[in-house]
């Protein structure tokens, strides 16, 4: 460069950080180091597949935080990288979530330590982290066991949080210049939160590597800045088998979404040692380029265009005299499901029973706003807010990696997606959704559960024999902040339990608990039979089959409508293959 005035402004932005991803890995990652994955809705994936390339055969001893131990992240612990985990969620995440046979096998081994947290708990440790303040106040986790933990402090009946300090956190991102400013797409996630509190700083991966006037015409998505980044890495579909949110930065590159055909092998793998050789021979003994190759262009080109928006669905609100509900909500039918259909599976019937308790508890207590668990949760909440919108009333909903007033996706049952980011209200952050609206508004809550015992405590983290079940992701925070939560889950002897063994989220606000039996209410601090489907004396029975403890049955007990042909037709629409609510069978 020949230029004075050229070479003092390169020199007055910083240095050239742009690297690939494999000698950023050799250069910045040390045995011992605390790394870690920082979650926005884009995470990153191609670097967890280089740790586990660079690393191969070796013992690193890694502590490894992130706030969801899924997909490809396990292999870094069962292959004997990392010795222990901190994490909110550790399971699988499509194409339904549950536990990862083999990170059950290899915890069961005793090959690592697992320090279990809720999302947003996890989060208020590395905000405290990246302030350089050793605590950091929760209202998340009382009552909970999680509040055992040694890295909790009460004082004057206040809980707090241990900072959580990571050597070096990784940022998957849109776009990134060369000196590391770089561009998140929205919803925000974690803020990069541990990329800001990182003791070195961040390895970041971007699709693209643009120039800085491209990164000064963003402002608002410049979320991590170059003098916080070790190096940048373009790295296109880094997030893959996961999406790309690009909301806002549309005009830089196309978002992809997520590719659940990919999950489910890698869930498949996990079954059996012998097929995850394979798989692992595939995906991981290559180079992304060589991962790319594998994956084909028609399969990318295909992600790209599931990811693209579709025409929003109408947005609820007061009806005039004699105007249309929306059509999403609009009834096919009053009566029953037709002959010709077939019958509701049991998870149906657990939608239908916990969408109609939500709808009604969102009328009672003039509740505006819902955060849903993954699952059955947002399928009742999607189709609550249907009938609640059919009726003039508006109910938003959330998703707590910042997502604020979206519309539920027809043939898209995934509680986020690009299309749903692309219909938000808002579009934020972690603390935005669990730590301000939450506690800001009038909110419910509505939740899935492992298990849940005659008290209405949830356990979804550990079996009473010690098998790992998913952990708490965001159920701890609903159930510590929300007014009032409605649980919706498959009624059976080994779920519904005298006492779980692990408290996930507490019972005190679960006002109700919906099963494909019928309702359970909490009165006097206790699950109670209050209505079921079908004949009385048959449901009642039924229930207290599948019951773990001595059930009682309030004095009169309410017969519930068989789910209606426009609520199951509406299920059916929003999970067309059957992913939560399982295929029913033709008659």
């Amino acid at each position: 460069m020949d230029d004075p005035a050229a070479r003092a402004a390169l020199v007055a932005r910083g240095p050239d950080k742009v690297a690939t991803l494999a000698s950023a890995v050799k250069d910045h990652v040390r045995p011992g180091d605390h790394i870690h994955f920082t979650s926005g809705l884009s995470r990153p994936q191609a670097s967890c597949m280089q740790l586990l390339r660079t690393f191969a055969g070796t013992s690193p001893g890694f502590t490894l935080s992130c706030m969801s131990l899924a997909g490809p992240y396990v292999l870094l612990v069962s292959e004997g990288l990392v010795a222990d985990v901190i994490c909110a969620f550790h399971g699988d995440t499509l194409p339904t979530p549950g536990p990862n046979p083999l990170l059950q096998r290899t915890h069961a081994e005793g090959a690592f330590t697992l320090s279990c947290w809720s999302i947003l708990s996890f989060t208020q440790r590395l905000l405290a982290g990246a302030l350089g303040l050793p605590w950091m106040p929760t209202r998340s986790l009382a009552g909970s066991s999680m509040q055992a933990n040694a890295e909790v402090l009460e004082l004057d009946g206040t809980l707090a949080v241990r900072a959580l300090v990571p050597d070096v956190a990784f940022v998957h991102a849109v776009a990134a210049d060369r000196y590391g400013n770089v561009l998140l797409g929205a919803p925000f996630g974690d803020l990069c939160l541990g990329a800001w509190g990182a003791r070195r700083g961040a390895i970041v991966t971007v699709e693209k590597v643009v120039e800085p006037e491209v990164v000064a015409a963003h402002p608002v998505h410049m979320r991590l800045p170059g003098n916080r980044v070790l190096a940048v890495a373009e790295v296109p579909f880094g997030a893959h088998p996961g999406p790309l949110f690009a909301e806002g930065l549309r005009d830089l590159v196309e978002p992809y979404a997520e590719d659940p055909d990919f999950w489910t092998g890698f869930r498949r793998a996990c079954r059996d040692p012998g097929e995850m050789a394979d798989w692992r021979s595939q995906w991981v003994d290559t180079t992304h380029d060589g991962y790319l190759a594998r994956l084909g262009q028609e399969r990318l080109e295909l992600l790209r265009d599931r990811a693209a928006p579709q025409e929003p669905s109408p947005r609820p609100g007061p009806l005039r005299a004699g105007a249309a509900a929306p059509r999403e909500a609009a009834p096919a039918a009053a009566g029953p499901a037709p002959a010709d259909d077939p019958a509701p599976t049991e998870a149906e019937m657990a939608v239908v029973a916990g969408a109609r308790a939500l709808a009604a508890r969102v009328r009672k207590l003039g509740l505006r706003t819902v955060l849903a668990g993954v699952g059955l949760s947002n399928l009742s909440a999607w189709l609550a807010r249907a009938d609640l919108a059919a009726q003039g009333t508006p109910l938003d909903l959330m998703v707590e990696l910042g997502l604020y007033d979206y519309l539920p996706p027809l043939g898209d049952p995934l509680l986020v997606s690009n299309r749903t980011a692309a219909t938000a209200t808002g579009l934020g952050s972690v603390l935005d959704i669990l730590g301000l609206a939450l506690s800001a508004t009038a909110s419910a809550g509505i939740l899935g559960a492992g298990q849940v015992d005659r008290r209405g405590n949830i356990n979804s983290s550990v079996t009473a024999d010690g098998r790992l079940l998913v952990g708490s992701g965001g159920s701890n925070d609903v159930a510590s902040i929300c007014r009032d939560v409605v649980v919706v889950c498959v009624q059976s002897k080994d779920r519904f339990v005298h006492e779980v063994p692990y408290v996930t989220a507490p019972g005190r606000p679960v006002s109700v608990v919906a099963t494909q039996a019928g309702l359970y209410e909490r009165v006097d601090g206790e699950l109670v039979l209050s209505a079921v489907f079908g004949d009385l004396a048959d449901g009642v029975a039924r229930a207290r089959d599948e019951c773990g403890w001595a059930l009682r049955v309030a004095g009169e007990v309410r017969i519930l409508d068989d789910p209606l042909a426009h609520e199951v037709a509406l299920i059916r629409a929003y999970d067309p293959s059957g992913w939560y609510v399982g295929r029913p069978s033709r008659r």
